[in-house]
C-alpha cells in the first residue's frame, strides 16, 4: 500500500480554539460574540484587542473547553490512516504565550485524535508551514495565506471558516467545510493516482 503524507493544521481545522478565546473576551467585556463574529484572521482588527492581550487570553484557555471543529474529525483521520495516510499535525505556537503544548496534547487525546507525528512551528514565521510543504502530498490549513504559501509544493486545501471564507486562495487545490468532504476529496484523489 502506498503511503500518502498529509499535513494537518490543528487550530481551526481540528480544534476550535476560537470559541474558548471568545468566551474569555465575552467575560471580560460583557459581550456575546460567537465564532461567526470572527470575520478576519486578525483578531486585533476585528475586536480591537491589543496583540499581547490576545496572546495572554489564549494562554488562559483550559484544554477542557476546547472542542472539535467537526465531530467527524477523529473517525475521518482513522479512516485516512487505514487507507495509507501518514498524518502529521502541524501547529504554529509562540512558546510560553499561547495555550501550552501540554493543554494542546491533552485536547487531542481527549478527542481521540490519532496521528503519526506532531510538529510545532514558530508563529512569527508566516511561511513556516509553506517551508514544510515539500514534505507532504497534501496539506490542510484554515489560513488562506498559509494555503497560498504551501500550494507550490503540495496539494493545499483550505478548511473554510467565517474568517477565511472570502479570502482569496487562487493556488488552493480545494476548499472544504467538513471533515467528511475532506475524506471524500482525498480518497477520491488517491483512487485516481
Amino acid at each position: 500500500m502506498k503511503e500518502y503524507k498529509f499535513g494537518v493544521d490543528i487550530d481551526g481545522v481540528i480544534l476550535d480554539t476560537y470559541t474558548p478565546w471568545l468566551n474569555i473576551l465575552n467575560n471580560l467585556r460583557g459581550t456575546d460574540y460567537c465564532i461567526l463574529d470572527v470575520v478576519d484572521y486578525d483578531l486585533k482588527k476585528v475586536f480591537g484587542v491589543p496583540k499581547k492581550q490576545i496572546c495572554d487570553m489564549f494562554s488562559c484557555i483550559d484544554d477542557r473547553e476546547i472542542e472539535l471543529m467537526d465531530p467527524n474529525c477523529p473517525q475521518v483521520i482513522d479512516k485516512l490512516r487505514a487507507e495509507g495516510f501518514m498524518i502529521e499535525l502541524i501547529t504554529a505556537h509562540i512558546p510560553h504565550v499561547t495555550y501550552c503544548q501540554d493543554d494542546l496534547l491533552a485536547s487531542l487525546d481527549k478527542h481521540k485524535i490519532n496521528y503519526d507525528r506532531i510538529s510545532f512551528v514558530e508563529l512569527a514565521d508566516h511561511n513556516a508551514k509553506g517551508k514544510l510543504a515539500h514534505l507532504f502530498d497534501y496539506m490542510v490549513d484554515d489560513s488562506s495565506a498559509q494555503v497560498n504559501a504551501m500550494a507550490d509544493e503540495t496539494k493545499a486545501i483550505l478548511y473554510e471558516a467565517p474568517y477565511n471564507i472570502y479570502k482569496s486562495t487562487p493556488k488552493a487545490w480545494a476548499r472544504v467545510q467538513t471533515w467528511s468532504r475532506l475524506e471524500h476529496l482525498l480518497l477520491g484523489d488517491i483512487l485516481n493516482d
